[in-house]
């Protein structure tokens, strides 16, 4: 099961990648692309979280989210500026956030 995972996840964030507008300038940060559909989400779910707080609604489950699914993969690469600045924006989007 987890073999054939791999190879669809793969499928999935080059198409993911593929569809993106042309001119959107992204930032490789790496070979695999998994990690950069990793990055290219966890722009998508900034951009969310900073609307809903805009919005005065809870964004508590989001940032719970983010930091489950992007975090770890994103730390290992934090010397590529782009994440750099995207894990800082998320920290700070989800600072003081209660649940």
């Amino acid at each position: 099961m987890l073999l054939t995972m791999r190879p669809l996840a793969a499928l999935l964030a080059a198409a993911w990648l593929a569809c993106q507008p042309a001119q959107s300038k992204l930032e490789m940060v790496s070979d695999d692309p998994v990690i950069q559909a990793k990055l290219e989400t966890a722009r998508t779910l900034l951009a969310e979280i900073l609307a809903l707080k805009q919005k005065g609604k809870d964004v508590y489950p989001d940032c719970q989210t983010a930091e489950m699914l992007f975090y770890k993969d994103l730390r290992a690469l934090q010397k590529a500026p782009a994440v750099k600045k995207l894990l800082g924006d998320l920290e700070d989007a989800c600072r003081n956030v209660n649940p």
